[in-house]
């Protein structure tokens, strides 16, 4: 994602406390950073991390909300249009998160809904692009 633009860990830090409360940043304020300034998400979740900051409110559901922390449950059932999508990414029982956000963008629907589809056919969410998981 790097290109032309060069941010230090300080521009960085200071975009991320300007979309957060200083202590935590949700997933979407933190890609809010990433796509203006183009650096990883892998990136700017170790600095998130360095920050000694929590991410919250993942996109797909699994962690950063309160009181439960993992918000995501299991859709009520699943096209087999959709099935047959989200199973292209899908190795030994398990999805990468920017799989599934690759997979709500294509079938055009959220990436909470996208996340619950691979919950009802009982498929891990792995690898957060933040890092976070």
């Amino acid at each position: 994602m790097k290109d032309e633009f060069a941010y230090s860990a300080d521009d960085l830090a200071r975009k991320l406390q300007n979309v957060s409360d200083g202590k935590e940043v949700s997933c979407e304020n933190a890609f809010t950073v990433i796509e203006n300034t183009r650096v990883l998400p892998l990136d700017v979740g170790k600095l998130i991390n360095r920050l000694d900051m929590k991410i919250t409110c993942c996109q797909l559901g699994l962690f950063g909300y309160k009181p439960e922390k993992k918000i995501l449950k299991p859709a009520d059932s699943v096209s087999e249009q959709l099935t047959s999508l989200i199973m292209q990414y899908v190795n030994n029982g398990r999805i990468i998160c920017a799989d599934v956000w690759k997979v709500a963008d294509s079938y055009g629907i959220t990436r909470l809904d996208a996340a619950a589809a691979c919950e009802k056919l009982s498929l891990k969410i792995k690898k957060c692009q933040l890092g976070a998981f």
